[in-house]
């Protein structure tokens, strides 16, 4: 019952997942070997878990000790039945082996293994534990010295037990030249821990003879918001290369104007690509403003979510778009074919000084805009972006022109150095225009130093991966050096470095200017984007309308009232098939799954209410 009354959010989840990478199993995740060692129990105390902790490893138990204490006083006192603690210790135990249990832990997450905060169950221990320590509270526990005694030696003992488990792994990973420290905490902490756990013990112990007084109480209440306060402070220790907070505040006051300013307003859509480093410069580490869209209420590209859907995260980056992982796009690696694509009708540049300049491509803007049948024959080749972007254009035409030339290579010289080849090419464009960089198979974490001429070049990453990177403007035939580094040998670098024909590509844009998809209200989107209309002129040489929005079965499509099928295009965006002439398309949006969960959820609600009612008449019949 409990399962079918929340499927009206559990069966549009499910359905939402599978569309995204989450839906592939990996072996692995599955066998039945420990998650964690029992340095764990470091996070029994004020300070071991922080941040980078949380992110990749061992779960965070900290709840304070009043309820650790409380937890122990459940099991160890004679005052709770002994059935009561058999169903508690099974329910612990369960989700506690959930979590060190690889097998298990995977299970619970929805049989695919998160890639940082590894265990999230973690947080219905601490509700468990917290329940458990307040009945135990209720039920008088708390006044057994003798069962407080034992419960205080045993979270001591565990505390003990998991920092000399984090001291040897120390050792191990010094030893072994491992690269992460498993356990942040050390000997302060732990001496601060144990000074808090004996405090509390001992305001526990004399409030045991000493029920009615209210300075115990109140003492004992200091006591828990003095332990709680500090794990707080502790635990934002390694918090501080997020920056200050009067800095971030003020940067982001200052954007937001900035950016309401340029995207307020807007009479037809189109997608801004937004580089704030008056933003970035609040924090003190790399900040890639993955989902400031979201943050500053605009539209873009740029997004970090586990729910993004596959098809679409792949076609992006098979088109160059800098991916770290399945879980993140960026408009980094963005050239004037995906910018028409994706309807990139504006570059805005705040400066960190709050000066700022912005660039309009009126021709960009549209939901999208007609091309040839042609489209859906398009199908990207793994790790060839320039050839994929040729062909998204050919597709688009009907024709096979070719935007992106090869350089000619005049000399390539590479080193392997620690694992890194290191490159220095010599290279002719046979183009005048934008030069382009795109090294696909190295690792996000390598930092490419890119130089040319000898500069290093400027780019907005710190740390770059498998975009294309823009090397600067050139003219044909004049030779000039690149250097750049690669975690991978590359097997051809004329498939890597090309030149860009910006004039003829300018007119291609403009041809294709007069077939835009024009919405009507674009200002509405932000709060009714799953209900809105366009208009768009279609011809027999441009009949589909290539939508930039990711491919989702919640879509729904009319011409002129009238439904009509959406296709998946290039990979993983819409696409519509239309007869020449001027349409009007009404588009809505149903959330996959969710009205067969509003459904279930109906039945399960019928049932309960069935259930008390029965359960309700069946004790009215055990009294008469």
């Amino acid at each position: 019952m409990a399962a079918s009354l929340a499927a009206f959010l559990l069966v549009p989840t499910v359905i939402g997942m599978l569309a995204t990478c989450k839906s592939s199993l990996n072996p692995v995740s599955f066998l039945p070997i420990p998650r964690f060692l029992p340095s764990v129990f470091t996070a029994l105390g004020v300070g071991a878990t922080n941040f980078a902790s949380r992110l990749n490893h061992e779960p965070a138990l900290f709840v304070g000790s009043l309820f650790t204490l409380g937890l122990w006083l459940y099991w160890l006192s004679p005052l709770i039945t002994r059935q009561r603690k058999r169903a508690s210790f099974w329910l612990v135990g369960a989700i506690f082996f959930g979590m060190l249990i690889s097998t298990f832990d995977t299970m619970w997450h929805m049989f695919q293994m998160p890639a940082g905060f590894p265990f999230r169950e973690v947080y219905m221990l601490s509700f468990v534990v917290i329940l458990l320590g307040y009945d135990a509270w209720q039920a008088g526990a708390f006044y057994d010295r003798s069962s407080l005694i034992k419960a205080i030696t045993l979270t001591i003992s565990l505390l003990l037990a998991g920092y000399l488990t984090a001291y040897l792994e120390k050792i191990i990973v010094r030893v072994t030249n491992w690269k992460f420290t498993y356990v942040g905490a050390n000997h302060w902490h732990l001496l601060v821990a144990l000074l808090l756990i004996i405090f509390i013990g001992m305001l526990l112990w004399y409030q045991a003879s000493h029920r009615a007084s209210f300075l115990v109480k109140l003492a004992l209440l200091f006591g828990v918001s003095l332990e709680l306060g500090t794990n707080f402070s502790m635990a934002l220790g390694g918090t501080d290369e997020y920056g200050e907070q009067h800095r971030f505040a003020t940067a982001f006051q200052q954007s937001k104007k900035i950016i309401d300013r340029h995207t307020g307003h807007q009479k037809d859509f189109g997608r801004t690509n937004l580089d704030n480093r008056l933003y970035k410069a609040s924090f003190n580490i790399n900040y890639n403003q993955y989902n400031d869209a979201l943050l500053f209420n605009f539209f873009g590209v740029n997004s970090y979510t586990s729910s993004m859907n596959k098809n679409t995260h792949d076609a992006l980056a098979q088109l160059g778009l800098y991916s770290r992982n399945e879980r993140r796009i960026s408009v980094n690696g963005v050239t004037p074919v995906t910018e028409q694509l994706l309807r990139l009708d504006q570059r805005l540049v705040i400066e960190q000084d709050g000066s700022y300049r912005v660039h309009h491509d009126a021709r960009n803007r549209g939901l999208g805009y007609a091309v040839s049948e042609q489209i859906n024959t398009y199908h990207p080749v793994s790790n060839q972006v320039f050839t994929n972007l040729n062909q998204l254009v050919q597709k688009e035409q009907g024709r096979t022109n070719n935007y992106f030339l090869a350089n000619q290579i005049e000399l390539a010289q590479v080193q392997k150095q620690a694992g890194i080849y290191r490159y220095t090419v010599k290279t002719t464009p046979r183009i005048t225009g934008k030069q382009y960089l795109a090294i696909p198979t190295s690792s996000p974490n390598q930092p490419l130093a890119v130089k040319v001429n000898g500069r290093r070049l400027k780019t907005s990453e710190h740390q770059l991966g498998a975009e294309i990177i823009p090397v600067g403007k050139f003219a044909k035939g004049q030779t000039y050096t690149i250097q750049f580094n690669s975690s991978t040998k590359l097997a051809n670098l004329q498939n890597n470095l090309v030149g860009f024909d910006d004039a003829g590509f300018d007119r291609y844009v403009t041809a294709t200017n007069p077939y835009r998809l024009k919405i009507s209200h674009p200002e509405r989107l932000k709060l009714k984007g799953h209900d809105f209309k366009g208009t768009i002129k279609t011809t027999t040489k441009r009949p589909v309308v290539l939508i930039s929005l990711p491919y989702d079965r919640g879509w729904q499509l009319t011409d002129g009232g009238k439904p009509v099928k959406i296709k998946k295009t290039v990979g993983g965006l819409m696409s519509v098939h239309l007869t020449p002439g001027n349409h009007v398309l009404h588009f809505k949006y149903q959330t996959p799954g969710l009205r067969l969960g509003m459904l279930i959820s109906a039945l399960g609600l019928v049932a309960t209410a069935g259930f008390w009612w029965w359960f309700k008449d069946q004790n009215k019949r055990g009294v008469d």
